[in-house]
């Protein structure tokens, strides 16, 4: 009996296990190797269902062919999951089920993945499983890791605008509040440069191992890492978040759109343009802050995710107030509770605020020198960034309806 007969007849033994391992070449691999290998390493049928189903995942996501929008393409992977939660489930067993995906998946199928690039790991398998099983799992495995490259590096460049944006903003934020933003205060060259490290490690990793790009779903230029000069970058995603910008506040509110045109009318015609965009810049946080949330929205907000902190709220006349700080920690979060520590989000947060507090000391200003329209410049990239973000990040995933009430506040 030949080769392609043996993996016929296994193939059609993992079938009668039960095993409907679809897209994920590796974990269809490892099904067919005998119980008593995998439970050596811990490959349970259940990481093996959870391995074809991430990369199902990871296969929708990338198909190009799907006229699909993202959105609900990742409405549709729900029921991919379903097979792990029960219809009627607690959080307890929810939170057992990550709990035992983190105990036995993700740690042990790092574990004998790294082994087995080892020549001990080789070996060993080789004689576990024979020569003709090896190769197959060698070439699944390499099969499976050109979509999870290709998708991390489609992420990288999607997430490019706001890795810029995002530098703009970190760009402003004095240095005495970086300790505020967690690992973020550790990036120096910033978030842009970090994505283009990444971006190139991903072609190393792809000439060492050989992995075949182009037999995944992927784009032309995705075959290999970006060689634009960062400079340049930079300048084309910034004129694209200008233009980014200013769609989705108009889209929001035509008062909040002349607001940001105005700044840009005032330091292109006017004499005075430094004072005057700088009267633009802060009319137009006042105005998103003021109409996006009620003060008592904002304070509500603040006893629930940050009680105590003095820096969210004051008194005045006896009656507590919200800080901008908090009315903009509060927007940037789409009024929801933050997740993990929120990093990011304060990060926006506080260059929005600085932003704001130095045009403050320039709305004043009689002259209007190159050093002022340069830091003015700074300061709108610093808004823009902060608004393309917070849009883009935490309001486009929240509920629609959400979205719609800012959309009528702001309107109004």
């Amino acid at each position: 009996m030949g080769q392609s007969s043996v993996h016929r007849i296994d193939r059609t033994t993992a079938s009668a296990k039960g095993l409907a391992l679809t897209d994920s070449a590796l974990a269809r691999e490892l099904a067919l190797v005998h119980p008593s290998v995998r439970r050596r390493f811990r490959l349970t049928d259940e990481a093996l269902q959870v391995m074809d189903t991430i990369v199902g995942c990871v296969r929708v996501l990338l198909d190009d062919s799907d006229p699909r929008p993202v959105r609900d393409r990742i409405e549709s992977l729900r029921f991919r999951f379903e097979q792990f939660v029960p219809a009627e489930v607690t959080e307890e067993q929810v939170a057992k089920l990550i709990t035992w995906v983190e105990q036995n998946f993700e740690a042990e199928t790092k574990k004998w993945t790294t082994w087995i690039s080892t020549t001990g790991g080789k070996k060993f398998w080789l004689r576990l499983v024979g020569t003709a099983r090896y190769e197959r799992l060698t070439q699944a495995l390499a099969t499976d890791s050109a979509l999870l490259v290709v998708a991390t590096r489609r992420a990288l460049r999607l997430g490019l605008p706001l890795a810029v944006a995002l530098d703009d903003c970190l760009e402003i934020v004095p240095p005495g509040q970086r300790a505020a933003l967690g690992s973020l205060a550790a990036i120096e060259k910033g978030l842009l440069h970090m994505a283009y490290g990444m971006d190139a490690l991903l072609d190393r990793i792809v000439d060492k191992t050989g992995i075949p790009l182009q037999d995944a779903l992927v784009r032309d230029d995705e075959l290999s890492a970006l060689t634009i000069d960062v400079g340049e970058i930079v300048n084309r995603l910034r004129d694209l978040l200008t233009a980014e910008s200013m769609e989705r506040v108009g889209a929001l509110s035509d008062t909040l759109s002349r607001k940001l045109k105005g700044y840009e009318d005032a330091l292109t015609y006017s004499a005075d343009g430094v004072s005057q965009a700088a009267s633009s810049l802060i009319e137009f946080v006042d105005r998103l802050l003021r109409d996006a949330f009620t003060e008592a929205e904002v304070l509500d907000w603040v006893s629930n995710n940050r009680p105590g902190d003095t820096s969210y709220v004051y008194v005045k006349e006896g009656v507590a107030r919200p800080t901008k700080r908090a009315q903009a920690m509060c927007f940037a979060l789409a009024g929801k509770k933050p997740e993990g520590d929120g990093a990011l989000e304060t990060a926006v947060t506080l260059s929005l605020i600085e932003a704001r507090s130095q045009a403050q000391k320039l709305k004043h200003r009689d002259s209007s020198t190159d050093d002022e329209r340069e830091l003015l410049h700074a300061l709108m990239r610093a808004t823009r960034g902060y608004v393309v973000f917070t849009l883009r990040a935490s309001w486009g995933v929240a509920d629609p309806a959400r979205l719609e009430g800012l959309r009528l506040r702001l309107a109004a």
